[in-house]
This record gives structure tokens, sequence and C-alpha cells, in this order.
């Protein structure tokens, strides 16, 4: 006798692969053969996979069209079994899948644009921090300034891209009967994705900005974060652009990197 968890196995074997892999006596189907109750459970696990991943990614939809999104997640579900009994998890690894899907080479945006998507989808379900407590800040000697790490907002994102993928989503959304026409080598992106009172914000930012936001979300001291940036792009004022983020409520809480090393 197979155990439970060859079972459950053979079982996802044939929704996800082959009708072949079920033994008749798996399952009762009534007065249908075992094929054909499984077409019918099959047709739906997929067709509900496919309706979250159109939930997720309409922009992509939209720009490959619906036959080709059919056929795309079609092998994306095969693929790519969820590791999660939460459907908003499904569909985390489809930029990735897109970037080595050979019928999608032809849109090399396209990867892009499905990661946007999900870090949109993403903020949906993150907690909005109040600001940074400029106050707070303003206690500490400014020699001990250099030494604070800072954490943005859960509700915020960060992306890089060598294509406009923020004009392709602006372009491509449903009130939009006609998208305008876009020069797709235009130029690389560094985008900061913000949900602010329940609205999304995309917000470009030029090379300093996006590097230093990049570097204190990765957990580098402040003074290290702006020596590096300053590397790249010397002139950057990092001032305004910070108050500016602190307004925006990019950046939610600082800490003492140096006092918690010692520690």
């Amino acid at each position: 006798m197979l155990s439970l968890r060859e079972v459950q196995e053979h079982f996802r074997a044939a929704v996800f692969e082959s009708p072949q892999e079920l033994a008749p006596d798996f399952i009762v189907a009534g007065a249908l053969t075992v094929e054909q109750r499984m077409a019918v459970y099959r047709g739906s696990v997929f067709g509900n996979l496919r309706s979250a991943l159109r939930g997720v990614y309409p922009v992509v939809d939209r720009l490959v069209g619906a036959e080709f999104f059919d056929f795309a997640t079609e092998h994306f579900i095969r693929a790519t079994p969820s590791p999660s009994g939460d459907i908003h998890q499904f569909g985390r690894e489809f930029a990735e899948f897109l970037r080595a899907f050979p019928p999608a080479a032809g849109l090399p945006y396209l990867p892009d644009a499905a990661r946007l998507e999900w870090l949109m989808h993403e903020l949906h379900y993150q907690p909005e921090l109040p600001p940074l407590d400029l106050a707070s800040l303003a206690t500490l000697p400014e020699a001990a300034r250099g030494e604070l790490g800072f954490s943005l907002n859960p509700a915020c994102r960060l992306l890089a891209s060598p294509y406009p993928i923020d004009l392709i989503w602006q372009a491509n959304q449903p009130e939009i009967a006609e998208p305008g026409q876009i020069e797709i080598d235009s130029g690389a992106v560094r985008l900061l994705l913000r949900r602010r009172s329940g609205t999304l914000e995309l917000q470009r930012l030029d090379e300093g900005g996006y590097l230093l936001l990049e570097q204190l979300h990765e957990g580098a001291p402040f003074s290290a974060a702006l020596e590096r940036v300053l590397t790249a792009q010397a002139g950057f004022d990092a001032a305004p652009f910070l108050l500016q983020q602190v307004q925006l409520g990019t950046l939610a809480a600082f800490h003492q990197l140096r006092r918690e090393a010692e520690s």
C-alpha cells in the first residue's frame, strides 16, 4: 500500500503532469471515468491559478494578448508549483520564468514589466509605517549620525530596469484605449514604488538617490552609503533628497549600528 505522501504525489502529478500517473482507485469518479473526473478537476485548478496570475499581471496580459498569456501561464503553472497555500503568494517567479521563456524573447522588457507588477502586488499587503521621527534623530550627537542605519518603510520597493517600464505600465492601464508610442530604448529607469495613504506612487530617482536608498535598505551605515553614492555621482546633495523621502514616508526608522555591534 502506498503511503499518504506517495498518494499525494501521484495525485499532484496527475493534475500538473500526466493523468496516466493516477491509479484509478485513488478517487471516486462517479458517473465519469477517472480521466474525465481528473480533467474537470485539472481545468478548475488551472483556471483558478490563471485567474490569479491575470489579476496580478494585467499589464503583461495586455502587452502579450490573452491567447499568449494563457499559453505562457499554462507552462508556468506546470513548471512552478506554488510553495504556499496562499494564492496571493503564487506568481512570484513569473518574471524570471518569462526571462527564460523562448516564445517571449522578442519582448525583452516583459520580465521587468512583470517584476514591477509583482512588487505592486506585494505592496498591497504591506503595512504603512509612520514617517521617520526627525525630532528623535535631532537629539543624537552629530558624530553618531554617520553610523546610523535607516530602514525603508515596508510599503516601499526599489526597482531598476534598462527599459522605461514605468511608462509602459502607465500606457497600459484599463482607462487608456490605445497606448501611445513608447521608445523602448529611451534609457534605463530607477524607480521607487511607494504606497502612501492607500495610493500607489511611482517615483523616478537619479543614480545617487536610488543608490543611497538601496545601500540603506541593504543595511549600510549612512556614512558608508553616502561615500559610495558620491563615488558614483559626485556632487549628489543628500540633504534635500533625504528630507523629501522622510516627508513622503519612504524612511520609517533609524537605529545605531555601532552600538548594536558593541553590545
